[in-house]
């Protein structure tokens, strides 16, 4: 739902193009919880898909200047500012108990079968 658009129009009318657009998503959401899955369910997966950490806009930009350095001034004062709100890339992780290497790990039983 686009928030940037207000519910009505300037003359106090209803905006119904938002409303049409917020019936799309929702129809295609029932839509797609109703469909058959070609494919077994795995509980390993699905745990994991569930319990994965959801980390926020700030955290994954720390990430990115870790990675790949900060070039301008602005992106050094922001990574600077982040680096002392969140310390590292690995206290971010750790926090949440998760790690890319740890998904992996968790993720390759589970298809090990399939390729072999």
């Amino acid at each position: 739902q686009n928030e940037a658009l207000s519910n009505r129009l300037p003359n106090g009318f209803i905006r119904f193009e938002k409303c049409l657009s917020l019936a799309r998503l929702v129809s295609q959401t029932l839509t797609w919880k109703e469909t058959v899955l070609p494919y077994e369910r795995r509980r390993l997966v699905l745990n994991y898909l569930m319990t994965v950490p959801i980390h926020t806009d700030d955290e994954l930009l720390l990430v990115s200047y870790e990675i790949e350095a900060p070039e301008s001034v602005n992106e050094k004062q922001r990574y600077q500012q982040l680096k002392g709100q969140l310390g590292s890339y690995a206290r971010c992780i750790g926090k949440q108990g998760g790690s890319v290497s740890g998904a992996l790990a968790m993720a390759y039983p589970v298809f090990k079968d399939k390729t072999n």
